[in-house]
């Protein structure tokens, strides 16, 4: 009867010889001590880059594949930089091809890259410690002009190449101080891309690549905690690269789309999407700008303009507390020294937001221009946000247009606000505690009684113009069913108020020939105690005129001002001055929307 075959001498055999042979090749590194031209190694990185640079061990491997393991390998900054390093990389893996060292050849079939550092820093003459690189192609191309010399090393294609734990930072160097200003920093990146065939002129649109981002964090000194990825990819194929991803700072969350379709000539296509948006919480993620500090000598970095990103930004929903706006998209370009947002509109309490902006960001102040009109923004319910305590609001429909510039890079951007403009509030009603606060002072002065109910007015507005951190306006109107009214002065950023002007009661004879047959007027009341305190002259002119030109002042504060008397009331005799207060037929127009 036969053996079985695994009693078989020769399988006894082959499993020896296996066993031996992956026993040797266990030990074989222990023997073959690649480590030993290490020295010779690091002299020659440092010849090459001109700069500093080490490896603590190089390991050669058998199993599971024929590889060498370089440990905590770096370059350090050059001179004129802070001590430290440009590059540091924990481990590198170069796996290499067993057939062509039988010709004693080496060619790399793949490599492996684990927390690979690279620090970005530019000095305040624009050199940068990551210049080596140019030192390394100049070499190559002096090597390959020796055509007698060949290289016992061969790049000519390369499957894989990993990158994990990838960590970029960017900033900064200024001699005096010996002080690195940070930029921005990456972490988190894992990047592995395929095909490198470098005997072909356009290698690069061979490759293909992918990052995940699911680990990413941006860090900024503008921010107290990072920009997390929660989830993301993007691709590169065919010399194009596209993604999709979610980010996270704070409660907020964007998704985001992202295209590039030239890696040649990168101009990234985006959008970006959230459903809501909390103004205020963002603020509070924002790092003090004391903290930050500033680069000394910084200034105007101008340059031919390039276009570096462009696409569209949505949210269901802004809020700046207790403001809220609805349906807000804008369309951005972002180039190399400014940021174009056009246009941008928004739904805003039943009416529309349209603007543009710019920000030049060539200057560290940071120049920005903001152009908007509004259209048909409801009154009440805004006031009703803002006071939902009030009991008598104002209401109407809000217009208006404004040019502002401000300097967002400034340590107070408030502080360099400026702008003009206009605005109207049209077909509405006026609080009646609010005419009483205004008139008080008149109604003691000529003993009457001041209407208390809300006063219909078909035109409230003006100009505007912003300067010193106030709003100035030439000419205020108001023109209402009981009054009207023009003041010009000034509002400011602490709310305090800086107005005079002059204003229109209408007498009984002339609400009589305008009251409509189906009511009295509330001013009957008020027109028949004026007529009381004042002189039979003066009443009689008063009823035939049926008008009193009342000149006063504004004082105090927005929330308790304080209005006072400027002169004595004063009958009007012509018509010219209540012509004066009424609006322009450029302004009972709606305001154009550009």
């Amino acid at each position: 009867m036969a053996s079985r075959w695994y009693r078989r001498k020769s399988f006894r055999v082959v499993v020896i010889v296996v066993a031996l042979l992956v026993v040797a090749l266990l030990v074989a590194p222990y023997f073959l001590n690649i480590d030993r031209y290490r020295p010779a190694i690091v002299d020659l990185l440092k010849r090459e880059l001109g700069r500093e640079a080490g490896i603590e061990k190089i390991r050669l491997h058998f199993l599971p594949s024929l590889r060498v393991e370089v440990l905590k390998f770096h370059v350090a900054n050059p001179a004129r930089f802070p001590a430290g390093d440009t590059l540091a990389i924990e481990r590198i893996g170069v796996g290499l091809a067993l057939r062509p060292l039988l010709s004693r050849r080496v060619e790399i079939d793949w490599v492996e890259c684990d927390d690979v550092g690279l620090n970005l820093l530019e000095n305040e003459f624009g050199q940068t410690n990551y210049q080596f690189i140019e030192k390394l192609q100049r070499s190559q191309e002096r090597k390959s002009a020796q055509k007698e010399e060949t290289s016992l090393v061969s790049l000519t294609k390369i499957s894989r190449v990993a990158l994990n734990s990838v960590s970029l930072s960017s900033g900064k160097f200024w001699r005096e101080g010996r002080k690195v200003y940070p930029a921005w920093e990456v972490n988190g990146v894992n990047v592995e891309a395929r095909n490198f065939d470098f005997t072909r002129a356009d290698w690069q649109k061979q490759v293909e690549a992918e990052v995940n981002l699911s680990k990413v964090e941006v860090s900024a000194p503008g921010l107290k905690q990072p920009v997390r990825f929660s989830d993301g990819r993007l691709g590169v194929k065919n010399n194009a690269g596209e993604g999709k991803f979610t980010l996270a700072l704070g409660k907020l969350r964007v998704n985001g789309q992202v295209r590039v379709a030239n890696l040649e000539k990168p101009v990234a296509d985006f959008h970006l999407a959230a459903s809501e948006v909390n103004l205020a919480e963002l603020s509070s993620l924002l790092a003090a700008r004391e903290s930050q500090g500033k680069v000394p000598g910084s200034g105007s970095r101008a340059g031919p303009r390039r276009l570096l990103a462009k696409g569209t930004v949505q949210a269901k929903k802004v809020i700046f507390p207790p403001l809220a706006a609805e349906d807000v998209h804008a369309t951005l370009r972002l180039y190399n020294t400014r940021l174009e947002i056009d246009p941008l509109t928004l739904g805003l309490y039943r009416g529309t937001y349209k603007g543009t902006a710019g920000i030049d960001l060539s200057k560290d102040s940071m120049p920005t221009t903001v152009n908007f009109a509004l259209a048909g923004v409801d009154v009440a319910q805004a006031t009703a946000t803002v006071h939902p305590e009030a009991k008598s609001r104002l209401t109407g429909a809000l217009e208006s247009r404004m040019n502002l510039r401000v300097q967002l890079g400034a340590p107070n951007p408030m502080e360099t606000l400026t702008g003009e403009g206009e605005f109207a509030i049209r077909d509405g009603t006026f609080p009646g505690l609010n005419i009483g606060s205004t008139l008080g002072t008149l109604a003691k002065f000529l003993q009457i009684d001041v209407p208390a109910g809300d006063t219909r007015f078909s035109y409230l507005g003006g100009d505007l113009r912003i300067a010193g951190q106030r709003v100035h306006s030439r000419t205020l109107k108001l023109a209402a069913e009981s009054l009207e009214a023009a003041v010009q002065g000034s509002v400011g950023f602490d709310k305090t108020l800086d107005y005079t002007g002059w204003g229109v009661l209408r007498g009984l004879a002339q609400r009589e020939r305008e009251q409509d047959a189906s009511g009295r007027s509330p001013l009957d009341a008020l027109l028949r105690d004026l007529k009381r305190t004042v002189d039979t002259a003066v009443q009689q002119r008063v009823g035939a005129i049926g008008m009193m030109r009342i000149p006063f002042t504004i004082r105090g504060t927005v929330e308790q001002p304080k209005f006072m008397l400027a002169g004595a009331p004063q009958p009007i005799a012509t018509s010219g001055q209540q012509q004066a207060l009424e609006p322009t037929e450029k302004e009972k127009k709606p305001f154009r929307i550009f």
